[in-house]
């Protein structure tokens, strides 16, 4: 009777199969993370028209601002017990906002997720 040991379970079957499990396992586990942050990132966050958080800003309501490609969030009032408040820019974009922002104080930090997007890009080649 032949010895066949591609099939056996001790790691001699053939070289492709282990390591194509392995990266499939990987794979699921890094989209699953992925998917997770992504719909995770806007938890806790209001939502309200673009002319009312323009308005806390004109009434120097908001302390800190995340500017992103579609979407402004501000934090009003001390960063403690303050709930993000999040709307969309206009399509057509606002030119006064960012003059508004620096004449009432408001905090402009680096946006680290379009930096981490920019670094994933160009390591990737997307």
């Amino acid at each position: 009777m032949e010895n066949n040991r591609e099939n056996e379970p001790n790691g001699t079957g053939p070289p492709w199969q282990l390591p194509l499990v392995r990266g499939l396992i990987w794979a699921a586990l890094f989209g699953s993370l992925m998917l997770w942050a992504l719909l995770n990132s806007g938890a806790g966050v209001q939502s309200v028209p673009y002319s009312e958080l323009k308005a806390m800003v004109q009434r120097g309501e908001v302390t800190r601002v995340l500017l992103e490609e579609y979407n402004i969030t501000v934090v009003s009032g001390s960063s403690n017990g303050a709930e993000p408040v999040r709307a969309a820019i206009p399509a057509q974009g606002d030119p006064d906002l960012l003059p508004l922002l620096e004449a009432k104080g408001v905090e402009l930090p680096p946006n680290r997720r379009e930096a981490f997007r920019f670094c994933l890009t160009c390591c990737l080649g997307f």
